[in-house]
Order: structure tokens, then sequence, then C-alpha cells
């Protein structure tokens, strides 16, 4: 009775773990999963946000959200991308020991990056209270969180990840509701309490992570019959290859980074904090769909590499084309229930920010197919061409928000931002056919994807108040997602191949 027990437990663990999946695929659905819970939570807890934290709290949070992506791409170098993904390919098993070297060079940037980052807060608005101390705390254990998960992606292992982002997305968020509503804490800052508890949570992943790195780094020691001598040539071998990769690319991520946040920075300087609060709750609404295109893409960055250093770019361009088609359904499915969506999310106040959700729809394709544009970069070791794909778009986001930005209008940045991600991934496509001598994606397709992307979504919101219209649109996307994803027998081929590999 209990090896029957124990046999329907293991066949329940082999459906789970969905083995009729190759490597990647299966990496990928799970990884993709993670990325939805993180941002699903975020939808379920932003209506309670909205209402605990004023419009002005709100956008303070925003700008405080800002501040730590222009320092997580000065801390980390952007390593945890492609980047520490080649190193992994160069030496096989010591994956452990190359995050905690990385993670080294990541800690010695952290402070000098924090003291920068707090002469130009100093003035921005961050005014609550410890708000450079938890962004110091936030960007030393981000860092090597993100170096960690990097790993977990080449090597296929989605479980840590995924506990991570239960963590990170539905306890931290708890913690601070619970923190805010306590009557003890009344007094305190809300903000504070909102941002500290994100940063405490994200110091006590960091930690274990850290614990169970050394631990592994010492096995992987054993198993290849090296001792701290030899860790120690190989960290001085490893860190100017990261180095030589990471500086050249840094100007680039720095320049995705600004894209991103010009128009945050743009609206609270010159329309003021209630007007960026209104902003970026609806701009979070629509870049959520990043956890179904930019989850697949960031999850698939490990294969991309190995396929292109295989000379196999047919299979890439392949694979990215099917995820291109099953991902516009998804985007359409989730605009046409998106006005339900937001008016949960926020008040009646946040209302006139959600044309802003529509244009920003448009946004996760065109970056993450930039994304994993870069990785093909990457792998190939060229990196140089990539600064002016960075470059040609921030300068126009920048440019553009600060001529325009005299129309008082939020929809203006919004409009900027989408096209300036259409940009680089225009500049990314040009970059990668000098490289590889193609482009790794259909280049006329990926276009119309787009266009059709922003068409439908004028539409939806153009006959928004009609369910009817809806629903018959939900009714045939639905149905073409089904009809994709029968054609998507690439998925199951090559399961030994890549067990072997990863």
């Amino acid at each position: 009775m209990k090896v029957k027990q124990l046999s329907k437990i293991q066949k329940l663990k082999n459906v789970l773990e969905l083995h009729f999946l190759n490597a990647p695929a299966r990496s990928s659905l799970y990884f993709t999963a993670a990325n939805l819970i993180a941002k699903g939570a975020s939808f379920l807890f932003t209506p309670i946000f909205t209402r605990l934290l004023t419009s002005v709290e709100y956008g303070e949070y925003s700008l405080f959200s800002s501040f730590l992506s222009v320092g997580i791409v000065l801390v980390t170098l952007e390593i945890p991308g492609g980047i520490i993904m080649r190193a992994f390919q160069r030496r096989r098993g010591l994956e452990h020991i190359s995050v905690l070297t990385a993670s080294m060079l990541s800690l010695l940037l952290t402070l000098p990056v924090s003291a920068l980052l707090f002469l130009f807060t100093k003035d921005s608005g961050l005014n609550f209270p410890l708000a450079n101390f938890f962004l110091f705390l936030s960007l030393a254990s981000l860092s090597f969180i993100n170096l960690y998960i990097s790993k977990c992606k080449f090597l296929y292992n989605w479980h840590a990840p995924f506990v991570i982002a239960l963590l990170q997305s539905i306890i931290t968020p708890i913690l601070s509701i619970s923190l805010i509503r306590i009557k003890y804490f009344k007094g305190y800052d809300h903000v504070s309490l909102k941002i500290g508890t994100g940063a405490a949570v994200s110091v006590i992943i960091a930690t274990v992570l850290i614990i169970v790195s050394i631990k592994k780094s010492l096995n992987e020691a054993v198993r290849a019959n090296i001792g701290l001598k030899d860790i120690g040539n190989y960290a001085k071998e490893l860190l100017p290859f990261l180095l030589k990769l990471a500086l050249p690319l840094l100007p680039y991520y720095f320049s995705v980074m600004l894209i991103s946040q010009a128009d945050k920075l743009t609206i609270s300087n010159y329309l003021g904090k209630a007007a960026l609060g209104r902003y970026s709750v609806a701009y979070s609404a629509g870049i959520a769909l990043t956890a179904v295109t930019g989850g697949i893409m960031s999850a698939l960055c490990p294969w991309i590499m190995r396929k292109v250093r295989a000379g196999d770019i047919a299979l890439v361009r392949r694979a990215l084309g099917t995820i291109s088609c099953l991902s516009l359904p998804v985007i359409i499915i989730f605009l046409c229930v998106s006005p339900e969506i937001y008016a949960i999310l926020a008040p009646k106040e946040y209302e006139s920010a959600l044309p802003v959700l529509f244009i920003i729809a448009s946004v996760p394709l065109p970056l993450s197919v930039s994304q994993c544009l870069c990785t093909v970069s990457v792998a190939k070791e060229k990196t140089l061409g990539v600064l002016i794909s960075g470059l040609i778009p921030a300068a126009f986001a920048w440019g553009m928000n600060l001529l325009l930005i005299g129309q008082k209008s939020i929809l203006i940045p919004a409009i900027i931002t989408a096209l300036s991600y259409i940009i680089l991934m225009l500049c990314e496509m040009i970059n990668t056919r000098k490289i590889i001598g193609k482009a790794p994606i259909n280049v006329n397709k990926t276009f119309q994807t787009i266009s059709f992307i922003a068409f439908l979504s004028a539409f939806v919101y153009v006959f928004k108040e009609y369910i009817i219209i809806r629903v018959s649109v939900i009714i045939i996307s639905l149905a073409y997602l089904l009809y994709m994803l029968k054609r998507t027998k690439w998925l199951l081929g090559e399961r030994r191949s890549d067990k072997t590999s990863a």
C-alpha cells in the first residue's frame, strides 16, 4: 500500500515537473510562471496600496523605484544577464564559484554607487526616513539575488527562483501592509514602511543564498579537484573577462534604463508627484505584460546563447517567431479585460491615466525582443556595437520628453516611451545582422505584430464600453492561441541533448 502511494506521488511530481517538455521549454514555462506570480501579486496588492498611500506618497515610492533601477545597473554592471551566463559556458561546473566572484565585484561597487545616488536623491523629493539606507540595503542584496537567479536559469533550475518570487511578491507586500495597518506603527511614514520591508526581505533572502552558494562552491572545488589557490587564479581570470564584456554594455543597459525612467522623472519634475503617482499605476499595469513576454525570453537566454555558439540561428529564429505569435493573443486578451482590472487597481482619482495603460501595452514585445538580440551579441562576445543601439533611443526618449512636456499631458511621455522601445529593437536588429550576417528574428513579421497590437489597443480603448465587442475579440484571440500552441512542436524536441548540455 505504501509503495502504491509513493508511486502516485512520483507520478504527480512528474506531471508537475512537465517531463514531457525539453529542459529549455520547461524552464521557460516555470520562470514565466514565477514572473506571472510577481506581476499578478503586484496587480492584487496595487489597489490596497493606492488606498493606503496618497497619490503623492505613491509618487515617492515610484521615484524610489526609479533610483533603485539606476543603482542596480551601476552596481551589477548588468553582469547577471547574458554576461555571467557566457562565463558559465566557458567554465562548466564552477557556477557557484562564478556567482560569488561576480558578487564580490558588485559589493565593492555598492558603497560608491549608493553615495553617488545620495547626491542625486538629496533634492529629488525622497524625503522619507532612511530612504538612502534602504537604497543601500536593496542594492547590496538584490545584486546577489539577481546573480543567483541567472545561475538557476543557466542550469534550468526553476525551484529557487520560484520560491524567491513568492517571497518577494507576496510575503513582502503582506508584511508591509500589516505594518502600515498596525496601530503601533500608525505614526510612521507609510512609504518608509513599504520600502523598508522590501529591503529587509531582500537582505534575508540574499543571506540565505550566500550561505548556500558558499557550501556548494566548496563541493564544486572538491569535484573539480581544485584548491583555494586555483579558485583565486580562476577569480583573477574571471573578473577581467566579465569586465571586458560588461563595460562596453554598461552604457547600453544604462540607456535602456534611462528610457524606462525618462517619462517618470520628467513627469515628477514638471507635473508633480500626484501626476507621477497616477501615471505609475497605469504604467505598471501596461508593462505587466512583460511577465509573459519577458519571462519566456529571459528564461530562453541560456538556450539562445548555446544555439548561437553552435551556429543554429535558424532554430533561434523559429523559436523567437513562435513566442512572438503566442504573445500576441495574450496581450490582446489582457487589453480586453484591462478596464475592469484597472478599476480594481486604483480609485477614481487615477481614472484619467487609463489611456497610458493601452499605450504602454505595446512596449513588452519590443523590449523582450531587444533583450534576446542583446544576448546574441554577448554570445558572440561582440558588444561594442550594442552601445549605439541603446544611445539612440535613450537620446530620443529624453529629448522628446523635455521638448513636449510643456503639453502638460501624461499621455505624451507614454507615447514617447513606446516609440523609444521600438527604435531600440530596430537598432538591435541592425546590430545583430552585422554580427551574425542575418537577424535571428523575422523583421517584417515582428513589426507587423507590433503594429497590430497598437491598432487593437486603440480599437479596444475606443470601444471599451461595448462589452460584447471585447468578448468577441477575446474568443477570437483564444482560438488563435490554441491554434498556435498546436504548432509549437519544437518545444517537445531535443530533450536529451538539452538535458545533457544543461
